[in-house]
Order: C-alpha cells, then structure tokens, then sequence
C-alpha cells in the first residue's frame, strides 16, 4: 500500500480524541452512607456489564469514525501488477500514426481516439512525451511537463502511409525516461495492434511500467492492390504490353467486384473489372499500349469505399528502355559472335548498342559505361578480373557469366565464383544428351519462351559443369538428370547469371535453337535492370537515386508527392555513389530535379501489411489499460500508477460507523431512566 497524501499523517492523532475524551469523562465514584444494602439488591449486575459494553462500542464506533477519516486525507492506495511508485509521474505516449489508424472502423477512426486519449494524458498532470511508432522518430518530442493548454503537437495525429515500427520506438521512449527523476515511469501505446506483432522487442528497466491502449475494436473487411508486374521484360514502344495486378482481400466474408483503373501520365490506357474473393487474392491481366522510351508515372486504382482507402492506389513507374548499351568480352570468339547475332541481327537493332570485344577483361577500359556485359569463355580469369565485375554489379549492373572448353575450373573457383557467392566447379556427370527439363516460367526473363506446344524444342545438352555449393543461388534451368544449366544470383544492386556449359554446338544446341535468341533478348534485358517497377519502394524506406551523368559530388532536390521539397544527399552504398532521399513517409511520385528538371522517378506505396485491419495483442508485451464505464482516464491512470485508492472505502466505514454510533448512543439514552431509577424505602 502506498498513501498519496503523506503529509496528512498528523491527522492519525485525532484518532486518540474519543479515547481521551472517554478517559476524562469517566464518572467518578462517590462515597455515599446507606442506611440499609436493601435497595442495591435490586441492582442487576448482568445489566451493568451490558452498559459497559455499549460504552466500549461507542468508543470504538467513534475512534474508527476518526481513523477512518483521518486515512482517507492520506488517499492510501492498493498497489497493483502495474504498481510504478506515488509521487511525480513520468509518461511518454507511443503514437501509431501508421496508414491503419486512419481506417474507419465503424463511427470511430483510431487516429482521432489517439488524439483524444492523448490530451487527457497531459491533463491528468507529470512529465509527458510523445514518441511514433515509426524507424525515423521525425516527429518525436521529449518528455516535458504538462502543465497549462494542451501543446499543438498533441491537439492532432496526422497518419502517413509508412508501417508501424514499435521495436525502435520503444527504444527511444525507454531512452527518455532512463533520464527522467520521477517515481512513476510508464509508456503506453495507443495503437490499432494491426497485424502481427513484431518478432522481438527491446527488454525495459524494472522501473519503467508498459500499458497498451487498444483503439480497434472487432475486425475490419479491407481490399487493397498487393502489387503490379509486367507480363513482358522486353518493352517495345508503340507495341501491346501486359500488367498483372495484384488485388487482395483481408477478413473478408463475401466476394467482391470491383473496377480496376490503369493510368500512365494522367491517361487511361487500360480499364477492367474483377473479382476478389472472400478473405484470398487474384491477379489479372490487362493489356495496354507501351509509350515512348523513358519513364512514366503509373497508377492503379480500384473503384471502391472501404474501411482504408490509401490502399485502394497503387502508384508505380513504367520504364519503357531505351537503347541499351551492352559488351560482350572473352575468349570464345564463337560463343561472342553467336550472342551478337542474337543481339543484333543484322545489325539493325533499335534495343541493344551491342559492342564486342574479344580477349581478357583487362583489355576493356571501363565497364560502367554498359548496362549489361556477358563474359563468354574466359579461360583462367584473375583475382583482379573477379573485382572489377563484382564492382560492376555493386554498381547496378547485370552480369551473365557463361563458362567455355577450355576453362579453368581452379581459376574460376577460386576467383569469380566465389566473388558472386556461387560454388566451386568440377566436370559434369556421364556424358550423354540430357534435354531442358524445368524451366522457371514464373521468372520475368523466362516468361512465355517455351509456351505453346511446338513453338520452340527444347534445347539438349551434352556436356556441362557441375556447380557445387552456393546458398542463396536460384537455379532457372535444369536437365533432365537435375544438373543446373542456368543459376541467379541478386548481388548488392545488380543481377548475375551463371551458364556453366559453353555456348558451343558440341556442347549443347542452344546457340542454334529458336529460343536462343529471345532468351538472351530477354535475358540481358533483365540483368540491365528494364523493370516497370524500377524505383517502387514501400512509404518509408530511402530513395536511392543514381547520380545522373555531368552532376558529380553535387546533391537534387526532390519533389515529394505532396509538393514537399526534400533533398537527395550524396552517400555510398554497395561501394558506389548514390543520392539519398530517407524521408518518404507519403504514397505516391517523387520527382528527383537537377538544375529544375526532372532527371528521375520512384514511387512510394503504403505497405501491404498496413491493409491486414485485423486487431490482435497476442504476443505483444506490457498490460492492456482499460478505462471502465463509471470512470474517467484520470482514474485509471491513477489506477495504473498508484493502484486502486482506498478513498471512498474509507469514507463509507466512516459513514457506517458514525451511523452505528448514533443508533448506540440513541438506545442508551432510552435506557437511561430505567438504569437510574433507586428503589423507594419500603418497595417490594
């Protein structure tokens, strides 16, 4: 137990008034002659020890009317499970203004009851801060004393289209209280508890108390676009392409039609309904007509009012490529020249900017002047060979790897290889002619070459190297006997591709079958990084901008979806310059501008798991904070801090005691006459 008002202590000693005053009005006893004991006969001394006991009654009945009163100025309190200690409180408010808390659940909108809560937080007294439940803490605010008007930032949230991050804002709450003096330390979450909670979250001192504030209440049914992929990797102008989106719905009971918009710069290129069904996800395709090179600001929406509406927009931006430049270099010429004729045939193509160069790597000035380089039959390549690629690729760039006769497996497991985490090379199996037997014809770059039957045969295989080892390597093709013939791997900002076979007609019949040339078409388009969702990144997380050609060390200026004007600082990321843009709390554009114009795009959308409106506080810590019917915030705030005061308690035994005492007191009156009646001289 712990009192509230301790300096009322002093009034314990008015407790001793009823016994002293008992002690001073004690009658005294008197001397008095009898002519005869008859009349004391008559005295009953059972109703004598029953006056003693009501007098003992009232003197309890009135010393505990005094105490109780008395307690009651200390406001002593049960300390509770959350019990943080009396006296000076400390609180700082953990804030989701993530895109959930705007979603309407019912009349209510969680956003709105945070904000409420909040400023009741500060009226009830103590230190107060606010921190959001984001990575960045923009808009955090130390603990200061609440005291006077509610300050502007806690009179409204505002919510932005970025994902709750409740570990790192846990931690900079925690860091502001550790500096705190006060005896009650607490943190309480206002949140919608979306979702899963999160896999870990920081441990808190023994003296900091954590309360969770629930602001949803059942679950909510909400749709929102989960995505967009294009259908092709090889986008022509003026030719038909396809985009896959990407609808889902979450707690739904029934399914759903809806129509789905596509725009590009602002025109309608494409338009359609679906339907998703209940609690799952579709995809469909819509076909539309590819603009002129460069990039486009795309957008998708759903024509459709549900409990979040953010979702229901998905913005993205096309890259339609243009030329791309590529190198082909290494020591087999004839696996150079069959990858320049599908490149450009005949010489005529308005897609590659092909340029051979036969012989070492080193003969090859400068690398980052290609999108893409595909280094066909090295023999024994170099430890410094091995750098400069892995350079490239750190870079951006797309590497296809494709091995030769007369390689050295040593030197290329020893030296390349591992610089792309793939694993060592040996000779293959039994020699024979194996046959394509899988194919990853979910992967952009593979999509559609082996479909329809009899469009293209497969190609076999005669002889290919064993690739050993190698987590993290996706293999895209393999034979019959289950030897890989195509391996990914992601590499920092670029892409690589492994052929561990030689582009050679004794080999294997690739280079002369019909899928030979797409897939390299499409292949190399691929590690070039032609993607329409080049610079889609998920509200939050930075903007890495490639510095544009002629700007040097000097920063852009980015334009933010709300006509914000944020900066794009030089950094270093995978070894090669960037500019960075880390504030991108908003969905929508972001147009990067050098000298006032536009040198790039990205869009920013809310995350997926934002659009899961199902409220759980499963495996989340601390004790939820409820406020009961008949009581205000104040009080389970007190509650919380203190534990429940014993206040009125102590004033209804008071209560009971004085009216115990006046029903004592009034019998005893009654008696009175009765006990001070004497006996005449000659009753009977």
């Amino acid at each position: 137990m712990t009192f509230l008002a301790p300096a009322f202590w002093i009034g314990l000693t008015l407790a001793a008034l009823p016994i002293l005053i008992h002690l001073l009005g004690r009658r005294r006893l008197k001397k008095q002659p009898f002519s005869s004991l008859e009349f004391l006969r008559r005295l009953q001394t059972k109703r004598m020890r029953k006056l003693r006991l009501k007098q003992i009654l009232l003197l309890i009945l009135r010393t505990l009317a005094v105490l109780a009163l008395a307690l009651a100025f200390l406001r002593p309190a049960l300390q509770t499970a959350g019990f943080a200690g009396a006296g000076s409180s400390a609180t700082v408010i953990v804030a989701d203004q993530s895109a959930s808390m705007s979603a309407r659940r019912g009349e209510e909108v969680p956003v709105d009851r945070a904000t409420e809560i909040a400023q009741a937080i500060w009226r009830a007294g103590g230190e107060v801060g606010l921190v959001t439940a984001d990575a960045t803490g923009d808009r955090d605010i130390a603990p200061r004393e609440a005291n006077g008007e509610v300050p502007r930032w806690l009179r409204q949230f505002e919510t932005d289209g970025r994902a709750a991050s409740f570990a790192p804002a846990l931690h900079r709450a925690a860091r502001y209280l550790e500096e705190s003096d006060a005896a009650s330390k607490e943190i309480i979450v206002l949140s919608d508890f979306a979702g899963a909670a999160p896999d870990s979250l920081p441990e808190l001192a023994d003296d900091i108390t954590l309360w969770r504030m629930p602001l949803a209440g059942d679950d909510i049914p909400n749709l929102a676009i989960t995505g967009m992929r294009l259908g092709e990797v090889m986008l022509r102008p003026g030719a038909t392409g396809t985009m896959n989106v990407s609808v889902q719905q979450f707690g739904g009971r029934e399914s759903i039609p809806v129509l789905v918009t596509i725009t590009l710069d602002g025109r309608v290129v494409a338009e359609g309904e679906l339907t998703v069904p209940e609690s799952g996800a579709v995809e469909q395709a819509y076909s539309f007509r590819v603009p002129e090179s460069g990039q486009h600001v795309g957008r998708i929406e759903l024509d459709l009012t549900d409990a979040l509406l953010a979702d229901n927009t998905h913005h993205f931006v096309l890259t339609v490529p243009g030329e791309r430049s590529i190198l082909l270099v290494g020591d087999d010429f004839g696996a150079l020249r069959y990858a320049e004729l599908a490149l450009n045939p005949e010489g005529k193509s308005t897609v590659f900017d092909v340029t051979v160069r036969p012989g070492p790597l080193r003969n090859v000035a400068r690398l980052d002047n290609y999108d893409a380089v595909v280094y066909a039959g090295a023999v024994s390549p170099s430890q410094a060979d091995a750098r400069r690629l892995k350079q490239f690729t750190d870079g951006g760039g797309g590497l296809w790897l494709v091995l030769g006769e007369n390689a050295d497996l040593a030197a290329w497991s020893r030296t390349v290889l591992p610089e792309f985490g793939f694993g060592g090379l040996v000779e293959g199996g039994a020699r024979g002619v194996r046959e394509w037997d899988t194919l990853n014809r979910d992967h952009p770059a593979l999509n559609g070459l082996l479909e329809g039957e009899g469009r293209y045969d497969k190609p076999s295989v005669a002889r290919v190297y064993t690739v050993t080892g190698g987590s993290g390597t996706e293999a895209l093709v393999r034979l019959s006997d289950g030897t890989a013939f195509l391996l990914e791997r992601t590499d920092s900002a670029g892409r690589v591709w492994l052929t561990p076979s030689a582009m050679d007609t004794e080999w294997t019949d690739w280079p002369v079958s019909g899928v030979f040339a797409p897939m390299l078409q499409q292949g190399v388009l691929w590690l070039a990084g032609a993607q329409p969702q080049a610079g889609e990144i998920a509200c939050g997380d930075p903007i890495l901008w490639p510095v544009p050609d002629g700007t040097g060390r000097s920063s852009g200026e980015v334009i933010a979806p709300q006509d914000q004007r944020l900066s794009a600082e030089p950094a270093f990321r995978g070894g090669r310059q960037v500019w960075i843009t880390p504030d991108t709390r908003w969905p929508g554009s972001y147009e990067l501008q050098v000298d006032e114009k536009t040198v790039n795009l990205a869009a920013a959308n809310v995350p997926v798991s934002e659009s899961d409106l199902s409220a759980s506080q499963s495996g989340w810590p601390g004790s939820e904070l409820r406020i009961p019917e008949d009581e205000t915030l104040a009080d389970a705030l007190t509650q919380a801090r203190v534990g429940r005061e014993m206040t009125p308690w102590l004033l209804l035994i008071a209560l009971l005691a004085l009216i115990a005492e006046t029903l004592v007191a009034r019998d005893k009156k009654q008696s009175a006459p009765e006990r001070d009646a004497v006996p005449v001289a000659g009753e009977r």
